[in-house]
C-alpha cells in the first residue's frame, strides 16, 4: 500500500527518484538528482498525496479498466495518436524557444503527414520517418524550455489530480495548456461533439497517468 512518507523525511528528496514524478519533468532533471527540491509546502502535499491516491487507484482505475474493455485497443491507439498530434503546436513552438528549428522542421513534418496521410492523426505514419539532419526530437513542453533557459526547479508541489510536479513545472503547465489547440476547441464544437472529444480525452489522460502511476506504486 502506498503511504505518505513518516514526519522527518524529505518528501521532495524522495520525489527525484520517482518515476511518475519524473513524468512532469524533462529530460534534464537526472541533472538535479542530486541536489534537494524546496519542501516548504509539506502539509499541503501530504494531503494531496493521499487524495491522488484515492482518487486515481479507487476511480480512474476502474474508468480506465472499463474503457479498456469497451474498446478495442486499434480504438484506444487512434485516440491516443489524434490528441498527441493535435498537441503539436506545444512541441513546435517549445522547439523554437529552445533553439532547435531542424527537430522543430521534425515536428511540422510528422504534423502534415499525420494530418493528410494519418486520416486527421488517426493514425501515425510519422513516427518511421526517421529525421536525417538532426536528432530525435525530445521537446516536451514549456517547464522543460524553462529548463533549459536556466530556470530552477522551485519548490516540490503536488497538484490535485495532476500529481508531483515542482514550480517550474507548473507554470510550464500553463504554457502548455495556452497552446494546445484543444484547450479551445470545444469552445466553437457543438456540445455533443464537444462533450464526446472531452470523454475521450480525459480517457486519454487517465490511460497515460496510471501507466507512471502503477510504476510508481509497484
Amino acid at each position: 500500500t502506498l503511504q505518505a512518507p513518516a514526519a522527518g523525511e524529505n518528501t521532495a528528496a524522495k520525489a527525484l527518484d520517482d518515476p511518475y514524478f519524473d513524468n512532469w519533468d524533462d529530460d534534464d532533471f537526472d541533472s538535479y538528482s542530486n541536489e534537494d527540491i524546496a519542501d516548504p509546502l509539506e502539509p499541503w502535499n501530504r494531503f494531496w498525496y493521499g487524495f491522488n491516491d484515492i482518487l486515481w487507484r479507487q476511480y480512474a482505475q476502474p474508468v480506465w479498466q472499463t474503457y479498456e474493455l469497451i474498446t478495442p485497443k486499434e480504438f484506444r491507439q487512434g485516440v491516443s495518436n489524434f490528441f498527441d498530434n493535435i498537441a503539436f503546436p506545444v512541441r513546435f513552438i517549445n522547439c523554437l524557444l529552445q533553439g532547435k528549428p531542424l527537430e522543430a522542421g521534425v515536428e511540422f513534418q510528422r504534423f502534415i503527414m499525420n494530418t493528410t496521410l494519418g486520416f486527421g492523426g488517426l493514425m501515425n505514419p510519422g513516427a518511421s520517418s526517421k529525421p536525417l539532419w538532426c536528432d530525435e526530437p525530445d521537446v516536451v513542453g514549456f517547464g522543460q524550455t524553462l529548463g533549459r533557459w536556466g530556470v530552477g526547479d522551485g519548490f516540490y508541489i503536488v497538484w490535485p489530480i495532476i500529481g508531483p510536479s515542482t514550480a517550474r513545472e507548473s507554470v510550464g503547465l500553463l504554457g502548455d495548456f495556452a497552446t494546445n489547440p484543444m484547450s479551445y476547441a470545444t469552445l466553437f464544437w457543438e456540445n455533443r461533439i464537444s462533450n464526446t472529444a472531452l470523454a475521450l480525452r480525459t480517457n486519454h489522460s487517465i490511460g497515460e497517468g496510471l501507466e507512471s502511476y502503477n510504476s510508481m506504486i509497484k
